[in-house]
């Protein structure tokens, strides 16, 4: 199954690119699966997509024709109010996809969730990537 992966800030506010790839297991187990000192490298959604990127190709079970980039289309009549209400939209606009992309925020607490429900999150003593408890909201981070 494809997975599709974007980082974002709230502070900013800002998103990547997509990243999709072909993963067969959960969120975590990818970003476990990466050199740990990735996370956490900034506060800007860019640097952890290069860092990610740069991670993939390092993952033997990564192969090039398994991973896609894709620019997240934002209407530039949602810039027309100013402020962040164009990134809150974007927010929502991912939770009604089909498949909504695991998002991925590079601000503390830095939280993977995907439909505002939190899957992990990263822990600050240098263990990685834990799983969030079952039904724990994004919204209680």
């Amino acid at each position: 199954m494809f997975l599709d992966l974007v980082f974002h800030s709230s502070e900013l506010p800002y998103v990547s690119p997509m990243v999709s790839l072909w993963w067969e297991a959960d969120v975590i187990d990818l970003l476990n699966a990466l050199p740990q000192d990735l996370w956490p490298c900034d506060s800007s959604p860019e640097k952890w997509f290069v860092d990610l990127l740069a991670g993939l190709m390092a993952l033997p079970v990564v192969g090039r024709n398994q991973l896609e980039v894709r620019n997240v289309p934002v209407p530039t009549e949602w810039f027309a109010a100013g402020g962040r209400e164009w990134y809150d939209r974007l927010m929502s606009e991912f939770d009604a996809f089909d498949a909504p992309p695991a998002l991925v925020s590079v601000t503390p607490p830095y939280v993977a969730s995907r439909a505002r429900v939190q899957l992990c999150r990263w822990e600050p003593t240098g263990s990685g990537w834990h799983r969030a408890a079952p039904g724990t909201s994004s919204a209680d981070d």
